[in-house]
């Protein structure tokens, strides 16, 4: 399969993660008006995705959940278990470590690495953080597919360029700034300032167009 698009595979992802639910409750099949609901996506948009994976269904029964998951299980994600490492354990980074990887047991934080000396030589979630001096030592025995950048703006390009050099496919970077990588290397920005800046605007938004209609309704006359 040709490489598909950045949105295809993010709505690959959120496909699996809502259908698996109704897996484990015993449903089998769905149709893709459901599961555009689900998404918050077109039913079009959908069976779109699906057609670009060569997945079908049938109009009468739609598509089977079971082996709908299990396709994109072979795409986005291997047999075996993929590593990670993470560099940064704030509070963002223990969030990571102790929550977010449990809903995907074939994806796991292998490595953390910090400076604080009050969190070096603990264990968080399942993780052992290590001191970040250990960074390629650690990575050249045990190397990772893709990085976790959690560390503040300033040394955010550094980490880069070391986690880089130790050979990562990828990089998730949570710091509040853009990271220059080598051609090809996938970065993945997770802005969650922008994000919530972008959510305010259409909250604020769809308050004042909220405010309109009531003002229009509670005075006809002033409707054109």
């Amino acid at each position: 399969m040709s490489t598909l698009p950045e949105a295809v595979v993010a709505r690959l992802s959120d496909y699996r993660r809502h259908l698996e639910p109704h897996l484990e409750a015993g449903r089998e099949r769905i149709f893709s008006h459901d599961l555009a609901d689900l998404v918050g996506v077109t039913a079009a948009q959908v069976r779109r995705d699906l057609m670009t994976v060569g997945f079908s269904g049938s109009p009468a029964r739609g598509y089977e959940i079971k082996a709908l998951i299990a396709l994109v299980n072979e795409i986005l994600g291997p047999s075996g278990v993929e590593t990670m490492t993470l560099v940064g354990v704030g509070h963002l980074g223990r969030a990571l470590l102790t929550h977010c990887m449990r809903r995907r047991p074939n994806v796991q934080i292998r490595h953390a690495f910090d400076v604080d000396p009050e969190v070096i030589g603990t264990t968080v979630g399942k993780c052992d953080v290590r001191h970040l001096d250990t960074l390629e030592t650690t990575l050249a025995h045990d190397p990772a597919l893709v990085g976790i950048i959690a560390t503040p703006r300033e040394s955010a390009q550094d980490i880069t360029d070391r986690l880089v050099a130790c050979g990562v496919s990828g990089l998730i970077n949570f710091a509040p700034v853009r990271v220059k990588v080598p051609e090809g290397l996938y970065v993945e920005h997770m802005d969650i300032a922008t994000s919530a800046e972008k959510v305010l605007f259409f909250a604020r938004q769809r308050a004042r167009e909220a405010e309109a209609s009531d003002d229009s309704n509670a005075n006809p006359s002033a409707a054109v």
